[in-house]
Parts: structure tokens; C-alpha cells; sequence
């Protein structure tokens, strides 16, 4: 792994990287190893080999080299055969959000996202239009992946949304 240009190490960071090789041995493949990396070779190629022609495509890419149309649709049809529901990684369009929410995949969506939250959704269907943006959807259990339609409740905006959540929080106490 490279560092940045410049890049120096404290001195301390030196002390410890120095106490922890101390007294250790290493085999003469990982000395190479260390070596090749100084270099600035790229050990994990090692063994992998390409044809002579994709080594001559990969260097007129390299030097900036304009690639023709018929090499930009293999590119392109190659890229299409993988994406979408064609990949090995693909989920159905669903996904969990960071914060646990459900995301569906609705690219038309006149939210202007890729992604929608399932319970935005559902509500919209429920109320037979789409929801204004400053429209929020409460979870009453509080559960964020729990998306039945009767937990979930519908407030105007954030401001009434929070008080809901003060009221509640005064019946607790």
C-alpha cells in the first residue's frame, strides 16, 4: 500500500512498529514480498496473465488512447448483462437504509430519490396520492422495519410529528 506524497510517520508510531518486529524472523517469500511492495510492484498480479491482446488494449487505455465505438459497445452490452436483476448481488430493488428503514427501489418516483422508504409507500398507496415532502410517517411501535399498515400513522409535518412524541412522553411519567 502506497502513502500519500510526503507522508511521514511519527516518531513514536516508528518506536512501536520497531518493538513489535524486534527479534522476529521472516521467511524469505515475505521479505520478497516487502521488497517488491518498496518497489512499487504489485505482488497479487503475480501468477494472473492476460493475452497479448488485452495486454495491448489495456495500454493504449493506460496512455489515453480513444477506444473505438464497436470496443465501447462490448464494454457497454458486457456491463448490461451484469446489472439489474442479472446480477449475482441483486436484492429484488429492496435494501435496508442506514437507520434500519426498508428502501424500495422507485426510480420514477416524484420524490426525485432512486430510493423510497417502504413506509412512505404504503402510506401513499393507502391514501391513494403521493405524500408531500414535509408529510412524515410514524411507526406507533416504534419497530422501523415494522411496515403493517396498521402501525403506521401519518402527521403533516416534523413539528406535529414531535409533538405526538411530547405527549407521549408526559403519559409515561
Amino acid at each position: 500500500m502506497s502513502r500519500p506524497k510526503g507522508f511521514k510517520h511519527t516518531e513514536e508510531a516508528i518506536r512501536n512498529m520497531s518493538k513489535a518486529h524486534k527479534g522476529k524472523k521472516f521467511s524469505e517469500e515475505h521479505k520478497r514480498k516487502i521488497s517488491e511492495a518498496k518497489k512499487g510492484k504489485i505482488t497479487w498480479m503475480k501468477g494472473k496473465k492476460h493475452t497479448e491482446e488485452t495486454k495491448k488494449k489495456m495500454s493504449l487505455v493506460h496512455k489515453g488512447v480513444k477506444l473505438s465505438k464497436e470496443t465501447k459497445q462490448k464494454i457497454s452490452k458486457n456491463h448490461a448483462d451484469t446489472s439489474g436483476n442479472k446480477n449475482g448481488n441483486w436484492n429484488g430493488g429492496k435494501m435496508i437504509g442506514t437507520r434500519g428503514y426498508i428502501m424500495i427501489l422507485k426510480p420514477g418516483h416524484p420524490s426525485g430519490r432512486k430510493y423510497v422508504m417502504e413506509h412512505r409507500l404504503l402510506m401513499e398507496k393507502k391514501l391513494g396520492r403521493y405524500l408531500k415532502r414535509e408529510e412524515v410517517v410514524h411507526h406507533i411501535n416504534g419497530i422501523v422495519d415494522d411496515n403493517r399498515i396498521e402501525n403506521l400513522m401519518l402527521f403533516a409535518n416534523n413539528v406535529e410529528h414531535k409533538r405526538y412524541h411530547n405527549i407521549l412522553k408526559k403519559a409515561v411519567i
